[in-house]
């Protein structure tokens, strides 16, 4: 069995081919049916109904006639949500990396949970699924290690500095926004 990450370079919300082909790759594995569960721990509390509304928009734009079942994550009832998810899909948000990772990090065994699924994170959500990240909000935190890989989100040119001679071991991998990588993982 394989679980199949999938990290975004962050601005998800937007409509443009790139993001169309990021919430396709999401779905396409599935048929009929598909359980998602939007993980919006990042976000503020003043723009969770807003970002809901966007991230619905993309999923709804790729469904490719598959009927989708929507919750919101909440910490009270997180590994029951997840273990219903058939998609877990990490949302960003501005400055979200911090927020996001301390709420992640209140789950022990989270990553054996994900097994089986497609988890998708975007900006902050790619980071806390990689192993290690560089925020423009947190500095460079040590994440969830569900992907083997050092990441910089929202990359542009030159930022690649902040992780360079930092675990070489793993790939740096470098996100523009809009861009994503697919990991499929043996477990």
């Amino acid at each position: 069995m394989k679980t199949k990450y999938i990290l975004h370079g962050g601005n998800a919300q937007d409509v443009n081919e790139d993001n169309d082909l990021f919430f396709s790759e999401i779905l396409k594995d599935f048929s009929g049916e598909v359980n998602v569960l939007l993980v919006q721990f990042a976000a503020i509390e003043e723009k969770q109904e807003r970002y809901k509304q966007r991230h619905i928009v993309q999923f709804d734009r790729a469904k490719m006639g598959k009927k989708i079942n929507y919750k919101v994550a909440s910490v009270d009832e997180f590994v029951g949500q997840i273990e219903w998810a058939d998609v877990v899909y990490l949302c960003g948000s501005p400055g979200g990396t911090p927020r996001l990772l301390k709420e992640l990090n209140k789950f022990e065994n989270l990553i054996p949970l994900f097994n089986g699924k497609t988890v998708a994170g975007e900006s902050a959500g790619a980071n806390c699924l990689a192993s290690y990240c560089f925020s423009k909000s947190g500095g460079i935190l040590q994440t969830l290690g569900c992907v083997p890989v050092r990441i910089i989100p929202h990359y542009e040119t030159g930022m690649e500095k902040m992780l360079n001679n930092f675990h070489e071991e793993l790939e740096l991998l470098l996100l523009p926004s809009y861009k994503f990588r697919v990991f499929e993982i043996d477990i």
